[in-house]
């Protein structure tokens, strides 16, 4: 999804992803409540049932509308470490480690 957003787009995506998040934060707990209240407990299960089939739904027709993009278009994946790239050093087989060197203390 995101290889089809312009650069100069990035940030009106990215306000409209939080604002979507936001709404459905406020909203559905809301709702859920309204179909417990009236189902009981199992109302929880049946919502999130019901929601995830209208994402679906929306996702396998916004597959169908749009044509597929090309590969020169995408963009590659670049995996990102979870930590710092301070920390690399500290890894027992990081850069600049000779083998059976101890990591710094």
């Amino acid at each position: 999804m995101s290889d089809r957003i312009d650069e100069s787009e990035l940030i009106a995506a990215a306000s409209g992803f939080v604002l979507v998040y936001g709404v459905g934060s406020a909203f559905g707990p809301f709702a859920a409540s309204l179909v417990m209240g009236r189902v009981g407990p199992t109302g929880l299960f049946f919502f999130i049932a019901v929601v995830l089939a209208l994402f679906s739904a929306f996702d396998a027709m916004r597959i169908r509308q749009r044509e597929k993009t090309a590969i020169a278009d995408k963009q590659s994946y670049v995996a990102t470490p979870i930590t710092s790239h301070a920390a690399l050093p500290l890894h027992e087989h990081g850069p600049d480690r000779a083998e059976g060197e101890a990591a710094p203390q």
